[in-house]
């Protein structure tokens, strides 16, 4: 797949997400004009460097989590070029939505949050990450601090930080872009309320940030690989949902690799929300199994397993987006369906 790159076969090739809390249908205008400006933004980029190249891989609204995410792949300094544009976009616009549209009904569920763009994830597509390229060229004078950690996506995701960090975001570094290459998770718990917020809060006494900005905090880093993302929607009590969290995480002996929270998603229903740290050993097929085994063994026979989708990327997803956006006619068809399907998504919830 990526000898099929082309010009881009040399240069080593990233995918970066961009988690931004806001995903109801009055952010419709905002988030679809991120992603046009995003997508005219690496057309141009495209067009000026043919050796590098740039897209916008997919785009994401969930209503009842308010959570949008933007996924880019490609070479390094263009991807970080327009993450850090769809960010500014978005904090531009979150910031200035009247305060009416920012509340939230009690009775609605959210994803947990810190901040207006909480979390940037880059992450290598190329395997497991090594050495840089770009560290000397790219992030030199920010970097003195994580010497240790010297890679390309740790230094694309401290580039971004930086922008973050000038746009008053208090930001914490986890993976590659950690000296200590500290785990994603255990920054959330030991530096970030992100375990005590959106519907994971205890009362409503819990704050949504342990910052007092308005920006709030982001998570920005480097998994050593790429990771993907499996939900499991449930109709049933929480604590059914609870079982099934715990059968897939790993640190509750199961699948390797699965890290698993189980989140409301309104109505009575419940997510088991996966991140996949090794997607090629605990697989979205290997939960599929697993949940379907958990079911069989069920005594209520009243839980319905609503839903079990992905969300986001994989790796072959990104490169097959990245060689289509190597003919202009295929990259303005390949864009044309991701602005479709978030509009989609933000009309009538997503579909899987």
């Amino acid at each position: 797949a990526i000898r099929a790159l082309g010009t881009s076969i040399c240069q080593p090739l990233v995918a970066c997400n961009v988690y931004v809390s806001a995903g109801r249908l009055h952010h419709s205008d905002l988030l679809l004009g991120i992603l046009t400006n995003a997508q005219k933004q690496c057309d141009l980029l495209r067009t000026c460097d043919k050796a590098e190249n740039v897209v916008v891989v997919h785009a994401f609204a969930d209503g009842p989590y308010d959570r949008s995410s933007f996924h880019l792949a490609g070479s390094p300094r263009p991807v970080v070029a327009v993450a850090c544009e769809i960010i500014r976009q978005a904090m531009d616009g979150l910031l200035t939505i009247p305060k009416h549209q920012t509340k939230h009904d009690k009775n609605q569920s959210r994803h947990p949050f810190v901040g207006l763009v909480d979390h940037v994830s880059v992450m290598p597509l190329d395997g497991v990450e090594t050495s840089p390229t770009m560290a000397d060229e790219m992030s030199s004078n920010r970097a003195n601090d994580f010497q240790d950690s010297n890679t390309t996506t740790g230094n694309a995701a401290r580039e971004i930080g930086s922008t973050m960090t000038e746009l008053g975001v208090n930001v914490y570094y986890y993976g590659n872009a950690h000296p200590n290459k500290t785990p994603l998770a255990t920054v959330r718990r030991e530096q970030t309320v992100f375990f005590q917020s959106g519907s994971l809060k205890d009362s409503d006494k819990n704050s949504n940030s342990n910052s007092n900005n308005k920006a709030g905090i982001a998570t920005v880093g480097a998994p050593l690989t790429f990771v993907e993302n499996f939900n499991i929607r449930l109709q049933s009590p929480k604590s059914t949902a609870q079982s099934l969290t715990k059968l897939v995480r790993e640190r509750n002996g199961g699948l390797p690799g699965v890290e698993a929270l189980t989140l409301a998603y309104g109505e009575g229903r419940f997510e088991v929300a996966c991140n996949l740290l090794s997607p090629t050993v605990g697989s979205a097929d290997v939960i599929k199994a697993k949940v379907q085994e958990w079911q069989s063994q069920l005594d209520n026979q009243d839980v319905i397993v609503e839903n079990a989708y992905r969300v986001g990327t994989t790796v072959d997803q990104c490169l097959e987006a990245l060689s289509l956006c190597e003919s202009q006619e295929t990259a303005i068809e390949h864009d044309k369906v991701v602005f479709q399907r978030l509009k989609e998504y933000l009309r009538e919830g997503p579909k899987h």
